[in-house]
């Protein structure tokens, strides 16, 4: 439940506002306001937000015990907003409220010079609805690599070296899987929790679903404006302004409950009991509620209808054709990135400029190239719907969709809509180069790479194409120390592998004469190596003292 206001009223420098407003018309007043946030705003960082000009009433979260947040140029955490509402134009006292924030929503944080920037001005009230995450700081322990899967037990999105020290936000119910965040790319990914240490309890961690978004400040909140209640044609309507950062891809917001996906200059503006009208300036939004989605190109705008509550009460219209006089006067000028407010669509236009769009109802892998050569990149979430840049015919026959210069998915595992006869094609010349495979790391059967296939635990079911490692080991509370598990090892020889696809060579014996604090085990095992194409492979490993083992997994 949302909370009220309290207001904190401001004063305009403590100066008389009568002999001010002698001489300040509208068109002055928009101008200083603008001169002053661009000259007392422009160190504000990432997740900060900047008093730009008067008046502005701000309530703190309730764990904030002081916020200085009285005066232009003062900066905040935008964390510790809990609602901010800004003053429309009135030219007799003078005053248009007027505040700027950088957001880093869901940008990675390895881009820290990027954000999603936001300006509001005039009669705007914004309420604040992400919760802290609790996190906790976690470091890999194990002797090799080791992978982060999408889901717990699902397929490996990339791994982590000895040693790295990242952040946990989030665990499965039985708490033997933790969610991390991936600096290099912004993502979530999953990993066993045996494979990390930490100082802390990992039950201050809140249980999360795989998929469920994690929010940063300001990334989901409520918002109400004016309409049309621009006093002069110097001054824009009340509402928010929000631009994403050049190359960073789609950014999500939570906006009235409605979800947007921006890579594009938005105007956003709220009625209580209306509606909620998205206008794109440039680029392009995708906006879902009521399991409705539809793209908005620039010049045009989806409304999407509201309650008294400011929540979403029905599914986003079909784009139509803002007004010049809806987007009037819009301060771009302070944007980070410069560019030029788009002309009206036609009706006709916007029929021509409907983007091809691709979701599917469970995620999905993406790779870095239109072919299974290439590999894993990211993974597109379920009912995620995604703007498609190009496509190609791979050398596996399929059509892949380009969801951005190296992020691709196969046409036949996703669902597409929109006008996607009009895609550009690629040609092969410009698709991304194809990666060399590198060898597959040997490893024991406890590590589960996605170049491994664990015969006995049979933890990897699915696996890149090329080379793949067979392990079988024998290990479980079966020796109290490595002398012993190596003596056992020279004993027993070594196992073979059958099975529906080649035969296995490169066989080894491999001790893993280190202690597994999760099982209390030390642990031997055999190896060999078997160049698998696209498919379904069933092996069986066999030890010479008869102990059998088998797994079917896919390759792709």
């Amino acid at each position: 439940m949302r909370k009220s206001l309290f207001p904190i009223f401001l004063l305009l420098f403590g100066l008389p506002l009568v002999s001010i407003a002698q001489d300040m018309t509208c068109p002055i007043i928009v101008q200083t306001a603008l001169d002053t946030i661009h000259d007392l705003c422009d160190s504000t960082g990432r997740n900060q937000a900047c008093y730009g000009n008067l008046s502005l009433e701000v309530e703190p979260q309730p764990e904030v015990e002081s916020l200085k947040f009285d005066s232009p140029g003062d900066i905040v955490h935008a964390a510790d907003i809990q609602s901010l509402r800004l003053s429309s134009m009135d030219a007799a006292v003078p005053e248009w409220g007027i505040a700027m924030m950088r957001l880093q929503a869901n940008l990675p944080d390895t881009m820290p010079g990027q954000n999603v920037t936001f300006l509001l001005f005039g009669n705007v009230e914004i309420q604040n609805t992400v919760e802290q995450v609790p996190e906790i700081e976690v470091m890999v322990t194990a002797s090799e690599s080791i992978n982060v899967r999408r889901a717990p037990d699902d397929a490996v999105i990339t791994t982590l070296a000895p040693g790295t020290i990242l952040t946990a936000n989030g665990r499965n119910a039985g708490s033997d899987w933790l969610r991390v965040a991936l600096a290099d790319n912004g993502a979530e990914g999953w990993v066993a929790g045996y494979l990390l240490h930490t100082e802390e309890s990992i039950e201050n961690l809140a249980v999360v679903q795989p998929g469920e978004m994690i929010y940063r400040p300001l990334q989901a909140f409520y918002i109400r404006t004016g309409l049309s209640d621009s006093p002069c044609s110097e001054s824009p309507n009340s509402g928010l302004l929000i631009q994403t950062p050049e190359g960073a891809g789609e950014v999500e917001f939570t906006v009235n409950e409605v979800r947007i996906r921006l890579s594009s200059t938005a105007f956003l503006q709220a009625e209580a009991g209306n509606a909620l009208i998205v206008n794109l300036l440039e680029g392009h939004a995708i906006v879902t509620t009521f399991d409705r989605t539809v793209t908005v190109p620039a010049g045009a705008r989806t409304t999407i209808p509201i309650d008294e509550n400011l929540s979403a009460s029905g599914p986003p219209g079909d784009p139509e054709p803002y007004t010049e006089e809806a987007v009037q006067s819009q301060p771009v000028s302070l944007l980070p990135r410069p560019i030029e407010v788009a002309a009206p669509l036609t009706e006709a236009e916007i029929a021509a400029h409907s983007a091809c769009t691709i979701s599917s109802g469970t995620a999905v892998n993406l790779r870095g190239g239109p072919g299974t050569v290439y590999t894993r990149v990211a993974s597109l979430s379920a009912d995620t719907a995604t703007v498609v840049t190009g496509k190609a015919e791979g050398a596996d026959g399929f059509v892949w969709w380009q969801l951005s210069r190296e992020r691709w998915v196969r046409s036949d595992v996703v669902e597409a809509s929109g006008n996607c006869g009009a895609v550009v094609v690629i040609s092969e010349q410009d698709f991304p180069p194809v990666p060399t495979p590198a060898p597959a790391p040997i490893v024991n059967s406890g590590g589960g790479y996605s170049s491994l296939i664990p015969i006995g635990l049979c933890t990897t079911p699915v696996v890149n194409a090329g080379r793949i490692t067979l392990n079988i080991g024998v290990s479980r509370n079966r020796w109290a120390n490595c002398e012993d598990a190596m003596a056992e090892a020279q004993n027993r020889g070594l196992a073979i592998f059958t099975g529906s696809g080649p035969a296995p060579a490169n066989y080894r014996l491999s001790p893993q004469c280190h202690w597994n604090a999760q099982h209390s085990e030390w642990g031997i095992s055999t190896e060999a190596d078997v160049v698998l194409t696209p498919g379904i492979y069933t092996y069986t490993g066999t030890w010479l003292d008869g102990e059998t083992y088998t797994c079917t997994f896919t390759v792709q």
